[in-house]
């Protein structure tokens, strides 16, 4: 698997002004600390160079919940047909 270290993320709670950033590390996972439950909206910086072009800002909405068994998620790139983004590996 294609590792991206060093892809700027952001946190933002859909809700308040609550706000996280973070790099990728060079294993290509992240981690964002005391993040308190709620509904958040993930922003992927682009960018990032692969086989498929180049990847779009990608954003997700995520249930951060702090049952969740993990403590870091790797990410991937997915060709979405039109383009390239990101997306959480769940494996």
């Amino acid at each position: 698997a294609t590792v991206f270290p060093g892809v700027a993320i952001t946190l933002k709670n859909a809700f308040s002004d609550d706000e996280r950033h973070t790099i990728s590390d060079s294993s290509g996972a992240f981690l964002i600390d005391d993040v308190s439950d709620g509904i958040y909206i993930l922003t992927i910086a682009g960018g990032m160079k692969s086989i498929y072009g180049d990847a779009d800002v990608t954003r997700q909405v995520i249930d951060v919940m702090r049952s969740a068994d993990r403590e870091s998620l790797p990410l991937q790139l997915k060709n979405t047909g039109s383009g390239v983004e990101f997306e959480l590996a769940d494996n």
